[in-house]
């Protein structure tokens, strides 16, 4: 059950569509597929190096407070749903002001500079410890195997992200599409974050 929600979160997560995501879509669109699952590739990389700080920093400091575990998945469920609020405000801002942002940079390196992008923002590692509260890791290897779950439900998406893209470039760059997706994250995460709270 731990694979399937670190599965559902990552897909979650990567519904997003914000400058890595547009970034994909810009490179699927005018470079082709090969070059935007590259940096989905990156991404998702990125993303699992961030899935293993932020267990590993979850799950020494759970195993430091056990007594308040509890309050803990309550703490980290409230992340998630702050996360999750500041993600549809964001989305209905941007929608407001139709800023689709045009993300350029140079697809050479596709896979690096997708990586690079995503390790520039700490807010996914914010989410990962969000995340942490909502999952059960007992041993050290369980890390590496949810990070890479999680990881591959990235993947996933960023994959579909590039592929959809590079067939339909025109529905990629329209306002309501990009809301409607940002909205479902921000609603998938925050049922993460309230099935914590409620548990």
């Amino acid at each position: 059950m731990e694979l399937q929600k670190a599965f559902l979160f990552g897909i979650t997560v990567a519904i997003a569509v914000g400058p890595i995501a547009l970034l994909i879509v810009h490179r699927s669109v005018n470079s082709g597929f090969r070059s935007g699952a590259l940096t989905g590739g990156g991404v998702a990389f990125a993303n699992f190096l961030y899935g293993i700080v932020g267990f590993s920093m979850g799950s020494s400091l759970l195993s430091l407070i056990q007594q308040y575990a509890i309050y803990f998945r309550v703490l980290s469920s409230f992340l998630l749903l702050l996360i999750a609020m500041v993600l549809s405000i964001h989305a209905l801002l941007d929608f407001r002001r139709r800023a689709v942002k045009d993300v350029r940079a140079p697809s050479r390196n596709a896979f690096l500079s997708g990586c690079l992008l995503t390790l520039s923002n700490p807010l996914s590692l914010a989410i990962y410890l969000g995340f942490i509260g909502q999952i059960t890791i007992r041993h050290p290897y369980e890390i590496l195997i949810v990070a890479g779950v999680c990881a591959l439900g990235d993947l996933v998406v960023e994959l579909a992200i590039a592929g959809t893209a590079s067939l339909l470039k025109r529905l990629f760059t329209h306002p309501k599409t990009i809301l409607m997706l940002n909205i479902a994250s921000a609603a998938g995460i925050a049922y993460f974050g309230l099935s914590g709270v409620l548990q």
